[in-house]
């Protein structure tokens, strides 16, 4: 009932945007885009290896890039929304999280088209060359005959614990050695790697914490150590000190803002499902919490980019909406 019900709003949705994009000129905004994988063709995803997330091939990624050249959008660096944005032009930023080796892929495409790309750097990961639990879970569910609906359903209890705990429960389901990575595709950079790819010049690199911590579940000092120890590390690796942060899970509190404020990080990015529409001015607060979308498909993303880019959708109403109580939870859990 509910697949059925989503379906006829999707489609309403589909119709509505369609039209106001027709006959209305949508609003001048910065679109900032989340990205985590990067996979090189349809074998890559379809290897179970880790969890598939958008399932976003190489493909994909150029065709996403076109679509917004097409349309006039200009494809900007960090620094660039700090500094200043001409207000009657549109923007993308592009966007990473996690540190996973396969983003190297996008190198070709980020030189050819000459855009920069904000990645997001889970430290210990790199450090470590260890799993994302999400991807460890994927992994050994799968293998378990475990169907994607119900890893997930798994993966979202896990979300309310520390880092060190989720690995601590997977290890006691899966074996020690579920957090070793075991293919290219799944692996984080190596230090070396994410050296060398840091000196890109379309490579911008942020901070995702140290053990991909989810926030809302630390207290005032894990939360200020987990940012600290992931600056030291990622300045460590690659000689950058980031001035941008990614919230893990897109999870935060006032707190938390204010945390990054006080280690003075010029940017922030939410799990907010909106433009940032460049009538409003781009305060400090502002730039602590910048909004973000993201694709649920690869193949999807012509069609979504028009919902993205409508100034008004039914869908990402409901989604605002669903994401407005999940951030009240958030607040009273962190209390």
């Amino acid at each position: 009932m509910k697949e059925r019900l989503l379906s006829i709003l999707d489609h309403i949705d589909d119709v509505f945007v369609r039209n106001y994009l027709r006959f209305f000129v949508e609003k001048n905004a910065l679109l900032i885009f989340v990205f985590h994988n990067i996979f090189r063709n349809q074998k890559e995803i379809a290897s179970e290896v880790m969890d598939p997330q958008q399932e976003v091939t190489l493909d994909h990624f150029r065709r996403f890039i076109e679509y917004y050249l097409e349309l006039g959008y200009g494809f900007i660096s960090p620094d660039k929304i700090i500094s200043s944005l001409n207000r009657t032009k549109k923007y993308v930023l592009l966007t990473f999280d996690d540190g996973y080796f396969n983003n190297i892929h996008v190198l070709p495409s980020l030189r050819e088209y000459k855009i920069p790309a904000l990645f997001f750097i889970s430290a210990n990961h790199v450090r470590d060359n260890k799993s994302f639990w999400w991807d460890a879970l994927y992994r050994g569910r799968k293998k378990q005959g475990y169907n994607k609906k119900e890893i997930y359903a798994e993966g979202k209890s896990l979300k309310t614990k520390k880092t060190t705990a989720i690995e601590l429960y997977l290890k006691e389901q899966f074996g020690d050695t579920i957090l070793i990575p075991v293919s290219d595709i799944d692996r984080p950079f190596s230090p070396s790697e994410l050296k060398d790819f840091s000196n890109e010049k379309y490579v911008f690199v942020g901070n995702h914490t140290c053990d991909h911590a989810i926030l809302t579940n630390y207290s005032k000092d894990e939360i200020k150590l987990q940012i600290e120890e992931a600056q030291k590390a990622i300045y460590e690796m690659t000689g950058i000190l980031p001035s941008t942060f990614a919230y893990p899970d897109g999870r935060y509190t006032e707190e938390t803002t204010q945390i990054l404020k006080d280690l003075g990080f010029h940017m922030g990015m939410s799990s907010n499902f909106r433009k940032n529409y460049l009538s409003n001015d781009f305060g400090e607060d502002r730039l602590l919490t910048l909004n973000r979308f993201y694709f649920s498909s690869g193949s999807k993303i012509a069609k979504e980019s028009q919902r993205l880019r409508a100034d008004i959708s039914p869908f990402i109403a409901m989604k605002n909406i669903k994401n407005y109580f999940a951030k009240k939870n958030w607040k009273q859990s962190s209390l």
